[in-house]
């Protein structure tokens, strides 16, 4: 029936459970320093009835400008978050959330994150603070080196888990 549920495309209405829970999304991108509205456009590709979406419809549930909308899009999708693909005759991309390569992506952002270990270790050589600050410094760059050796080996356990049924 009209004007039920979902039932529009160009402009997929959204439950008021969906609707925070995309925002939730949307503020914890803002907070890992991300604008809130890529995070808003993958919660949307998340908990969205339909599993690819338009650009315009995008746009429409979010109510997000065309520029919003556009570079929130192009940063998901260099990220490798989202993907499109097209169909044939229609000349619209129709976009949905990536799942593919997650380990992958989430290893290289947080050996990214790790990365910062190098220049800390070169600020604490050329430190010439208080013994305090060198100490706390040094405990920064140990625990970095200790966290990156932790997190791969807890993806190897887990996937280990994984494959034995666990």
């Amino acid at each position: 029936m009209p004007g039920e549920k979902g039932d529009d495309l160009s402009n997929p209405e959204l439950s008021k459970q969906q609707i925070e829970l995309v925002e939730r999304i949307g503020v914890l991108h803002d907070r890992l320093g991300f604008s809130p509205a890529p995070g808003r456009v993958v919660g949307l590709l998340m908990v969205s009835l339909e599993p690819e979406l338009t650009f315009d419809e995008i746009r429409d549930a979010l109510g997000m400008s065309k520029s919003s909308t556009s570079a929130a899009i192009n940063l998901l999708l260099s990220l490798g978050s989202i993907e499109y693909r097209t169909r044939p005759g229609d000349r619209k991309r129709y976009f949905r959330k990536s799942y593919e390569n997650w380990e992958a992506s989430l290893l290289e952002r947080m050996d990214l994150f790790f990365s910062l270990r190098e220049p800390l270790g070169e600020a604490l050589e050329m430190q010439g603070r208080s013994e305090e600050s060198r100490r706390a410094l040094a405990r920064v760059t140990d625990f970095l080196g200790f966290l990156e050796t932790e997190i791969h080996e807890a993806f190897k356990r887990w996937e280990q888990q994984r494959e034995h049924g666990g």
